[in-house]
C-alpha cells in the first residue's frame, strides 16, 4: 500500500502533484527532494512533508518514487537511485519524451522493469515554471499518459491488475487525471507535432518580433489578444526545452520540415487562389474531432 510518496524535483509538476496528493488523498506523507532553497519553500507552502537534498536518503521507505525534474536530469537520478530501490517500490517520472527513459529502465532493470518503472507524461503545465506556481487543479481533466514498452499490450501483465501500478492509478483518478497508454515512441512521435513544435513556433515568432520590433514603440498599441496568446509560451524554461529537443530531435526535425514548407506554401501563394486554399484546409482541422490513434482512442479504466 503506498503511504510514503518521494518526488524528485520540486518545481511545476512535482509539486502540483504533491498539493493534489494532499487535497484529494488521505494518509499520504510527502518526501521532497531538490536544492535546500527549494525545498524550504516547499515546506513552507506546506506542498511537502519532509526534505531531502540526497535522492537516496529521499527514497528510503517509499513505495512510489516520482521522478520530476528535468528529462536529462530524470535520466541521472534514475540511474542514481536504481541500485538502492526499496524493493517494492514503483518508480515513474513525469517528462516530456519517453524513448529514452524507457530504454535505461529496461538497461537497469532487464526482465523486472516493467515492475520497477512504468514511464509517464502528465500533459499539463504553465509557460511558467517552479514550487511558487505549485497548483494542485493542474491535473484535473489533464491526460497522463503512461508508456511501457508494449504500450496497451502490457495491461495484460499482472502489475497493472493489483499491486502498486494499480494503486498509483487509482491516485491519479482522485487528483482528477485521465489516464491514457501507448508506446514511448508514439508518445515522441505524437508530442513533437502537439507539444514540442507549438513551443518552438512560439519561440521562433517571438524572435521574430523581437528582431523586427526593435526600437518599435507602437508595438503594444498595435496588438492584441491574438499575439499575445501566441507568443506566451516563448516564455518556458529555456534549459528544459533544450533537453527536450535534444531527446526528441528526430521527431522535431521532421514537424519542424513540415511547418517550414507550410509556411513556405503560404509564403509562395501570397495574392494567389491557393492562398485561399491554404486557408479553407487549415479551417477543415477540428482538434476536438480528430479521431486518435487506435492505441489511445478508448483510455483504460482501473
Amino acid at each position: 500500500m503506498i503511504s510514503r510518496v518521494a518526488i524528485l524535483g520540486t518545481g511545476l509538476i512535482g509539486s502540483s502533484f504533491a498539493l493534489a496528493l494532499k487535497q484529494r488523498a488521505t494518509g499520504l506523507r510527502i518526501v521532497g527532494c531538490d536544492r535546500p532553497e527549494v525545498l524550504a519553500r516547499a515546506r513552507a507552502a506546506g506542498i511537502i512533508d519532509d526534505a531531502e537534498s540526497n535522492p537516496v536518503e529521499a527514497i528510503a521507505g517509499c513505495q512510489l518514487i516520482l521522478l520530476a525534474a528535468p528529462v536529462q536530469a530524470n535520466l541521472e537520478l534514475l540511474r542514481t537511485i536504481a541500485p538502492h530501490l526499496p524493493p517494492d517500490a514503483l518508480v515513474t517520472d513525469a517528462g516530456s519524451t519517453k524513448a529514452n527513459i524507457a530504454a535505461l529502465a529496461v538497461e537497469l532493470f532487464g526482465g523486472d522493469s516493467l515492475r520497477r518503472f512504468l514511464p509517464g507524461h502528465p500533459i499539463a503545465g504553465k509557460e511558467v515554471s517552479g514550487v511558487e506556481h505549485a497548483d494542485g487543479n493542474l491535473f484535473v481533466g489533464a491526460s497522463w499518459v503512461f508508456t511501457p514498452e508494449q504500450g496497451l499490450h502490457a495491461l495484460i501483465a499482472p502489475e497493472f491488475s493489483r499491486g502498486l501500478h494499480a494503486e498509483f492509478m487509482r491516485l491519479l483518478e482522485a487528483i482528477g487525471a485521465r489516464i491514457v497508454v501507448t508506446t514511448p515512441a508514439e508518445h515522441d512521435r505524437v508530442l513533437a507535432y502537439t507539444s514540442h513544435l507549438p513551443q518552438l513556433v512560439s519561440t521562433a515568432l517571438a524572435a521574430t518580433l523581437l528582431d523586427a520590433m526593435q526600437n518599435q514603440p507602437g508595438l503594444r498599441e498595435l496588438s492584441g489578444r491574438a499575439l499575445r496568446e501566441m507568443t506566451r509560451l516563448a516564455a518556458s524554461d529555456p534549459r528544459m526545452w533544450s533537453g527536450i529537443a535534444s531527446q526528441n530531435r528526430a521527431n522535431l526535425v521532421s514537424a519542424l520540415f513540415e511547418m517550414e514548407h507550410a509556411l513556405a506554401r503560404l509564403r509562395l501563394s501570397l495574392g494567389t487562389e491557393e492562398f485561399t486554399h491554404e486557408f479553407e484546409r487549415a479551417r477543415r482541422f477540428d482538434f476536438d474531432s480528430t479521431p486518435a490513434s487506435e492505441e489511445s482512442t478508448d483510455p483504460p479504466k482501473f
